[in-house]
């Protein structure tokens, strides 16, 4: 589960639109399944491009 880290990297936080079911997706790169946790957040850190690319473009996340 994507957990908020709290390492000197910033962290962007995604939440599932509202009547919506994003789960997550598999990272490119590590091959690893980033899911969003029991509240419908997503984490990831800003030097995550391409994480932050596919999370940016999901229709069913918003960037808080």
């Amino acid at each position: 589960m994507a957990e908020k880290k709290t390492t000197g990297n910033k962290t962007i936080e995604f939440r599932t639109q509202k009547d919506k079911n994003f789960v997550g997706f598999v990272h490119p790169a590590t091959r690893k399944l980033v899911t969003v946790d029991a509240d419908g957040k997503l984490f990831i850190e800003e030097t995550d491009v391409k994480a932050l690319e596919i999370a940016r473009s999901a229709v069913d996340l918003v960037e808080i």
